[in-house]
């Protein structure tokens, strides 16, 4: 059996052993709605466009590409597949002797032609997001790497991609009994991607897992996300940090008096009113009549 088809197995019947996976800040897919599943059999490509409230865009497209020579036997097939119950998981499987690729894409819900997000551009930088996070359940063996291209809305000819080796990562689920091991988050820095694209200005972001050089390869993810404060998906013009420079604070670090951070005095008058009227006399008495210290 398929390490894949072991992971779903143990998700329907002993997701008690799982820990609580790591949350990524803008989430760009949590692959947690909108089924999708593409197999792809020696020489040929398959796509499927599937409507989802979880990711960026509304809609993910997937493209499957099976490496081998046609006619090369009907069991050497590529399969990736979206499966939502449990915490959701994308899958990439390749049988014994066979290379492939599947591509995910997130840019709207045109789904023939690429394009970029309808709602316009979204600010991967708004939260101080300094990266994708790539939540790793199993990657079963070493060589495959995943690239990600990142479209600019302004001009959908700038891109930038980068390149990164996954991570082997152990496929606990079929441990008997299942070991409690976290997903293993592997961090794709904005720094480290070449090409024109703004990350202020996204408006499409494609992910392609290659296992072109390595066969029966078996990985799953749980999450696509960045590295920033907040998980709320950026539009444009969104501030999420509030006038202390807090993320998501609601302000809430303001004393009554205004200041951020303040120790609420600094507004108060003599009688402990925040911006009230109350004044010493000359005295020093608070709301005197100036008298009681003349001799």
């Amino acid at each position: 059996m398929k390490a894949w088809m072991r992971y779903v197995l143990f998700l329907g019947s002993a997701c008690f052993f799982l820990t609580a996976a790591s949350v990524s800040a803008v989430t760009i897919d949590d692959f947690k709605d909108g089924d999708t599943s593409v197999t792809v059999d020696p020489g040929a490509q398959g796509f499927l466009a599937e409507p989802t409230a979880t990711a960026v865009g509304g809609y993910r497209k997937l493209t499957v590409v099976n490496l081998e020579p046609l006619g090369s036997g009907s069991t050497r097939q590529v399969t990736a597949e979206v499966y939502t119950p449990g915490t959701g998981v994308f899958a990439h499987s390749q049988n014994a002797l066979t290379h492939g690729t599947s591509t995910l894409r997130w840019d709207g819900t045109n789904l023939t032609t690429n394009e970029v997000f309808p709602s316009g551009a979204i600010d991967l930088t708004h939260d101080g997001s300094t990266a994708f996070v790539l939540q790793i359940e199993s990657v079963d063996l070493p060589g495959a790497t995943v690239s990600i291209t990142v479209t600019d809305a302004t001009d959908p000819t700038k891109t930038s991609t980068v390149t990164k080796a996954l991570p082997e990562v152990a496929d606990y689920s079929s441990t008997v009994p299942p070991v409690d091991l976290p997903p293993v988050d592997l961090e794709i820095p904005f720094a480290d991607f070449s090409g024109a694209a703004s990350f202020a200005t996204v408006g499409a972001i494609s992910m392609t897992f290659d296992g072109s050089v390595i066969a029966n390869l078996d990985l799953i993810i749980s999450n696509f996300g960045t590295n920033g404060c907040t998980d709320r998906i950026p539009t444009n013009g969104m501030n999420v940090y509030d006038d202390c420079g807090v993320c998501e604070g609601g302000n809430a670090d303001k004393d009554v008096c205004n200041v951020c951070f303040g120790d609420g005095t600094s507004c108060l008058d003599c009688a402990g009113t925040p911006f009230g009227t109350a004044t010493k006399d000359v005295c020093g008495v608070c709301q005197g009549s100036g008298t009681s210290c003349l001799d």
